[in-house]
């Protein structure tokens, strides 16, 4: 007998709860607000792009790094889950968010820069963060 996992649990399993550095670097994004609708600088010169530096560019990286970036979520052809009407999102669409925002800056410049503006950013790192201290074990 195959027992099938839904495509929710299939996301949520590629987050690595084992980088605790990176997973307490998300906790500090969170409790500061440094990513919640924040603005993003663009170059002025030449052409113009965003600077994903300081906390938007620490997001994005930690982001990669727990996990939270998957190629088993079709983001082409689905896009960014939207935000509930309390601003937040569960963590399977937090991963799906994750992917389309990152995946889809390779593709236009800018889609960082609007999901930090927007709060999308911070409620992916809530709701991430929120199922790692499920857990995570306790002392």
């Amino acid at each position: 007998m195959t027992i099938e996992r839904s495509e929710d649990d299939l996301l949520v399993a590629e987050l690595d709860a084992t980088q605790s550095a990176t997973w307490r670097e998300m906790r500090e994004l969170v409790a500061s607000g440094a990513v919640r609708d924040c603005a993003v600088p663009w170059t002025t010169t030449g052409g113009s792009y965003p600077i994903y530096d300081g906390p938007v560019g620490q997001a994005r990286n930690v982001l990669v790094m727990v996990g939270a970036v998957t190629p088993l979520y079709d983001w082409m052809n689905n896009g960014t889950p939207a935000l509930s009407a309390h601003g937040t999102l569960s963590p399977p669409d937090a991963i799906r968010a994750a992917t389309a925002v990152i995946r889809g800056e390779r593709f236009t410049d800018g889609v960082i820069a609007k999901a930090a503006e927007d709060g999308t950013m911070h409620a992916v790192l809530a709701a991430l963060l929120g199922w790692y201290d499920e857990r995570r074990p306790r002392p």
